[in-house]
């Protein structure tokens, strides 16, 4: 009985670390996307509304995508510069954690329309059929329109 005590407050603590760890990343980073101002790479919403990021090495950029339009919405995506940010996705969003939309492989991000500070998307197959895969809600202030 002692034993497996032991092992659940192992356990516990190793989770309550991971999220520790997870907390303290999320902030080093945020703030270091707001110490770039305006010096950051924004996704591009092109004329067939798909959304496309490239990483810019010497740009920042750090978002999420939730599941509903407000910060404090489950995350459910996540397009990083910082590799702790991306690597084995520590945040735990449910579509994972990318550098880019050239890593989705399998889904493809699509345009909706924009909702306050918000634009939805919605996450779709990108195997020909396009078949919905789930919305989700970005800050606006992350993206731009593509110039015609």
């Amino acid at each position: 009985m002692k034993g497996i005590l032991l092992i659940l407050s192992l356990t516990l603590c190793a989770i309550s670390f991971g999220q520790l760890n997870a907390d303290s990343l999320d902030k080093a980073n945020a703030k270091t996307i707001q110490a770039s101002g305006n010096y950051i790479t924004k996704a591009i919403i092109a004329a067939d509304s798909t959304i496309w990021l490239t990483a810019n090495m010497k740009r920042d950029h750090r978002f999420f995508g939730y599941e509903k339009p407000g910060v404090r919405s489950k995350r459910l995506i996540l397009f990083s510069i910082f590799t702790n940010d991306v690597e084995r996705n520590p945040f735990g969003c449910k579509y994972g954690a990318y550098y880019e939309t050239s890593g989705l492989d399998s889904m493809t991000l699509m345009f909706v329309s924009g909702k306050g500070n918000f634009i939805q998307a919605k996450l779709i197959t990108s195997d020909g059929k396009g078949e919905l895969i789930s919305y989700v809600y970005f800050e606006k202030k992350w993206f731009r329109f593509e110039k015609r």
